[in-house]
């Protein structure tokens, strides 16, 4: 009897101690709540004539007392019983609400899940202290004012599955403590100001899913290590000023969808891609040179290739005829020659080529289509490439492409057309007539031959 009451007693004694630690982390996370309601713009907004469209954000001394998320709705905030576990700043009537500076006690949201200050006007060095919120899963700042560098105490974010820092005013190098995100799936730090190279450290971020870096000023080369994601499917490191070549286990990543390196200083030949599910493959705008490699009419979901203003040179494969899905096709500004392959004028999906400043001979009239007649006829003339081709009924441009072909826009092959073979190089051709040949039709009857004259 003696141990059960001991038991009792110490059981009592644990549930109170928990119950003040509980109420104790209650008060200082409303403090810390009320600390970024005052360190905002919200109450100037709610003092407008606009204060009805923001419900909740109350911070006076009663409401403080009995518990900010004491069953009451505040816009932005999710609670989770007494405590907050999502921030939002792109909830309805709040996108640019939100300004001024993240004061240093939001560290004390311990709870804190989500923080997404997206499309917000939220400004200056974010505070160290955010390293402090060991239960966050998303962390956002997108099109926002941050300046300033990433703290790498935010590597102590062991949970963080979601990074996204694009359209920032943030500088500075990359911090090598983001390596020790190891459960992160989505990194983005585009259209910043990050220079310097990629840290060694994400090379331990074995779940990344999608990385875009692109827009900033990173240089040196891409590593070789990009290829131990096996789980990547989008690569965005395009705008920068990347060097060197091409790192060639790419062919690792079976799963990537999207690549995107344009727009850097990458030199050597392009690597022989062979990825099943790549749809989307930009390498324009680098110094590249060599042959358009075969194995690209391999990646039979590609629907944008894009290899402009480079260096490349020979002739374009005849491979490419059999990406049956690809709709946008780039060559133009390198220094390819012969002839636009037959093949390419049959693919159902291409709407866009373009081809300028090469040494190419076209198929005038497959690229064209004929649109005059409405019909396509194939026509064995060679005429320089002067122009891009963009058939009439795309009027949206390269990058709204349109995902079948509208009503009434003339095919690709008529009906009487042979089907050429994607493999032959030279396919022989039947000519096509438009109907049998048939007498002139006159007015009038043949008039008959007049009488001989009488002899005298």
């Amino acid at each position: 009897m003696k141990i059960l009451s001991v038991f009792m007693f110490y059981l009592i004694y644990c549930l109170d101690f928990s119950s003040a630690f509980t109420e104790a982390e209650r008060a200082i996370q409303d403090a810390a709540i009320c600390d970024f309601f005052h360190a905002t713009n919200i109450p100037n907004y709610k003092a407008s004539f606009r204060f009805y469209s923001v419900k909740g954000w109350d911070c006076t001394e009663d409401k403080v007392a009995t518990g900010l998320c004491n069953g009451v709705f505040w816009d932005g905030i999710v609670c989770d019983g007494p405590y907050v576990v999502k921030l939002y700043a792109k909830q309805p009537f709040m996108v640019g609400i939100i300004s001024g500076t993240l004061p240093h006690s939001i560290g004390d949201l311990s709870r804190l899940e989500v923080m997404d200050m997206s499309v917000s006007a939220i400004r200056n060095q974010l505070p160290t202290s955010l390293g402090k919120l060991s239960s966050l899963t998303h962390l956002t700042f997108k099109n926002s004012q941050l300046t300033g560098t990433i703290p790498s105490e935010l590597g102590a974010l062991t949970k963080l599955d979601k990074f996204e820092f694009g359209n920032t005013k943030l500088r500075g190098k990359i911090p090598e403590s983001l390596g020790k995100l190891t459960k992160l799936i989505e990194l983005s730090l585009s259209n910043a100001h990050f220079t310097g190279g990629l840290p060694e450290s994400l090379s331990d971020l074995k779940k990344l899913t999608s990385i875009n870096l692109a827009g900033n000023d990173l240089s040196y080369s891409i590593p070789e290590a990009i290829g131990n994601f096996a789980d990547m499917q989008s690569i965005n490191l395009g705008a920068n000023s990347f060097s060197r070549t091409i790192p060639e286990t790419l062919l690792k990543l079976t799963k990537l969808s999207y690549l995107n390196l344009g727009s850097n200083d990458l030199t050597g030949e392009i690597v022989p891609l062979s990825l099943p599910y790549l749809e989307y493959l930009r390498l324009f705008d680098n110094s590249l040179s060599g042959f358009i490699p075969n194995s690209l009419g391999t990646c039979y979901q590609l629907t944008m290739l894009s290899l402009d203003f480079n260096q490349l040179s020979g002739t374009i494969p005849i491979q490419l005829g059999r990406l049956r899905k690809l709709q946008q096709l780039g060559l133009a500004g390198n220094r390819l020659t012969a002839s636009i392959p037959a093949q390419l004028c049959f693919l159902p999906t291409l709407y866009y080529i373009s081809h300028a400043k090469n040494d190419l001979d076209c198929y005038a009239e497959c690229l064209d289509y004929g649109f005059t007649s409405g019909d396509w006829r194939y026509k064995p003339k060679f005429k320089p490439c002067a122009r891009d081709y963009r058939p009439a009924w795309s009027q949206s441009g390269p990058h709204n492409m349109p995902t079948r072909r509208p009503r009434g826009a003339p095919t690709m092959r008529p009906s009487n057309q042979p089907t050429l073979d994607p493999t032959d190089p030279s396919p022989t051709r039947k000519p096509v007539t438009d109907s049998p040949t048939r007498k002139p039709v006159t007015d009038s009857p043949t008039p008959a031959p007049s009488s001989p004259p009488n002899p005298v």
